[in-house]
């Protein structure tokens, strides 16, 4: 018994884990789990592909700029005509990200309801229309890009 006693554990925690991953992964049920999941999946899969893709067109603008000392310089780079062009493909690429985080990752559905009466946080908290906690920063990304 003692032997096998390191293989249970492991077999344990497999089937743990897979139970866990199955059942929050929807973003139909909005609990506690699911929210964690969808944030957790949100920022570090699309987010982050996202902002890298933005960081690059940002990173590409400021290199490709040249400044034209005969005329009135820009406060911002990306007020160039000519830089504006530059990283727009990093740009595209983030906003598709951000689109697709909106998309797959967003919690629309409203949480069971809690019996009794509600306190006004309660009642804010249930009249949210957005319920993953990172949507947030993927918009202000969307919106950046």
């Amino acid at each position: 018994m003692q032997k096998n006693r390191p293989a249970l554990a492991s077999l344990l925690a497999v089937i743990v884990t897979a139970t866990l991953l199955v059942g929050c992964g929807s973003t139909k049920d909005n609990t506690a789990t699911s929210r964690f999941y969808q944030s957790f999946v949100t920022r570090f899969n699309v987010y982050h592909n996202g902002n890298e893709a933005y960081k690059e067109g940002v990173q590409a603008q400021e290199k490709g700029h040249k400044d034209n000392y005969m005329e009135l310089i820009p406060l911002y780079v990306i007020s160039s005509p000519t830089t504006r062009k530059m990283g727009s493909s990093n740009f595209d690429k983030a906003i598709e990200k951000a689109q697709k985080a909106s998309k797959l990752h967003s919690i629309k559905a409203k949480p069971k309801r809690k019996t009794g009466t509600l306190s006004e946080k309660d009642k804010q908290w249930y009249a949210k229309k957005e319920y993953n906690p990172f949507m947030h920063n993927v918009w202000l990304l969307m919106a950046k890009a």
